[in-house]
Order: structure tokens, then C-alpha cells, then sequence
């Protein structure tokens, strides 16, 4: 669900980064649900990014992070 959270207010690095953290944690047999979400959420940074025409972040720290009222591409 927060990872929900962050996509939903278009924090995807942290959406992406959340989702890895949540898999991690998971039995293998109850991943596909949960990595086809990460799929979902992968697709919609890549295309964000291609829309303003940025890379998408594959670091995921806090400095890379952004809240939906900073410009595409700052920091948190």
C-alpha cells in the first residue's frame, strides 16, 4: 500500500524502490501479484521520463526522490 501511495502522488523512484523492498520480503510463491504491480510501475516512470524527456532514476535514494510539487528530475 505505500508503494501505492508513492505512485499515486507520482513518486515513482520511491514507488519502484518500495515495491523491490516489499518483494524481497515475500515467499517466492506469492511474488507474481506483487512484481507484476513493480512491472506497472516500472512502465509509468519509463514513460514519464520519456514524456519530459529524462532517464529514469535507477538510484533510488532520498536525493533522488521527488514529491509531486518539485519540477521533474529535483531532488527530494
Amino acid at each position: 500500500m505505500l508503494a501505492l501511495g508513492y505512485f499515486m502522488t507520482g513518486n515513482m523512484a520511491k514507488a519502484i524502490e518500495t515495491q523491490e523492498k516489499a518483494i524481497a520480503q515475500l515467499p517466492q510463491d506469492d511474488r507474481a501479484e506483487y512484481e507484476a504491480t513493480l512491472a506497472k510501475y516500472r512502465q509509468a516512470a519509463e514513460a514519464e521520463s520519456t514524456d519530459q524527456g529524462q532517464a529514469v532514476p535507477t538510484d533510488t535514494d532520498d536525493e533522488n526522490s521527488r514529491t509531486p510539487d518539485d519540477p521533474p528530475g529535483a531532488g527530494g
